[in-house]
């Protein structure tokens, strides 16, 4: 495990300007020129490996991005980083192969990238920008509502999947001892559903300003991010830690971490009352179990073996 200084010094010297012969700058060229992922004749060479080259740079800067947050917090460093992390997943699906089977996942950390980097406008026109299918993972799917802002359809969506009886354990344990699942499979439904019941703890905490909730889906993330790492399923790995972070951001920026509840001291006697009118928290009498599953606030076991 590295450390902070070990962590910083690999991210100052990767987000260096022009670094590995400018390859940023050569992967924004190249996602301008191609079409549906196919360069022209005519363009110039910019390298043999560049997509690949793109890749590892893109997932080196994310991965010690978000360590380097999770010891330390945000800071221009981290920032700077997933702003790099970004540019290259973005050069990636910019007018890239509309059949190629990770463009969702690749759209999405993108997405999550550029909006760690406090770009939130970019983030959002990644994803508004295309109505083309992205063949994305339910995960990635709530994501994706979280950044365009829609929490109704990330309501939606999360009720629909948490609701679904296939999804239980028990008929997971049963299509798995029937053959009709894979261990692999099984385990993608399991984080699957962790992501969407985190976020929909999360959205709990959001209306009602509430610790408890974010602490549930904080726990339920370092859950999905230790189950994807020991069963080695690496996009689900990349995604719920994206999305721990992501809860982890907008929550340090939400009103209910930035609005003053009190007047300034002092000044009690001269403050509006519009101050107390915004200071109470929204609390439902009875918040729906379906949504935010607040009496089982664990994810879904994975089948017996």
């Amino acid at each position: 495990m590295e450390t902070p200084d070990e962590l910083t010094a690999f991210l100052t010297s990767a987000t260096v300007e022009g670094i590995l012969g400018r390859l940023l700058y050569r992967g924004a060229a190249w996602s301008l020129m191609r079409e549906a992922g196919v360069l022209p004749q005519s363009a110039p060479p910019l390298g043999a490996t560049i997509e690949t080259d793109l890749a590892e740079h893109g997932f080196a800067l994310l991965r010690g991005a978000m360590a380097l947050r999770a010891k330390t917090g945000a800071s221009d460093l981290t920032n700077k980083a997933f702003e790099r992390a970004a540019n290259a997943f973005e050069a990636l699906v910019r007018n890239g192969d509309p059949e190629a089977p990770d463009r969702g996942f690749r759209r999405t950390i993108a997405a999550a990238a550029y909006h760690l980097a406090g770009f939130s406008a970019v983030a959002y026109s990644l994803f508004n920008e295309t109505a083309e299918d992205l063949n994305i993972a339910p995960g990635e799917t709530a994501i994706r509502h979280l950044i365009l802002r829609d929490l109704d359809q990330l309501r939606g969506f999360v009720r629909e999947w948490l609701g679904n009886e296939a999804y239980g354990d028990e008929q997971l344990a049963e299509a798995l001892d029937d053959g009709d699942l894979d261990i692999d499979e099984v385990l993608s439904i399991i984080l699957n559903t962790t992501i969407c019941r985190a976020l929909a703890f999360f959205d709990f905490a959001l209306e009602t300003g509430e610790v408890e909730p974010i602490e549930g889906a904080r726990s339920l993330l370092a859950t999905a991010v230790s189950l994807a790492d020991n069963a080695e399923n690496i996009p689900l790995w990349w995604i719920s830690n994206l999305c721990l972070h992501l809860i982890d951001e907008l929550w340090q920026h939400s009103l209910h971490q930035n609005l003053p509840t009190e007047p300034p001291e002092g000044r009690k006697k001269n403050t509006p009352n519009c101050v107390g009118c915004l200071s109470p928290r929204f609390t439902p009498a009875k918040p729906p179990r379906w949504n935010y599953g607040l009496h089982n606030a664990k994810p879904p076991s994975a089948p017996r073996m």
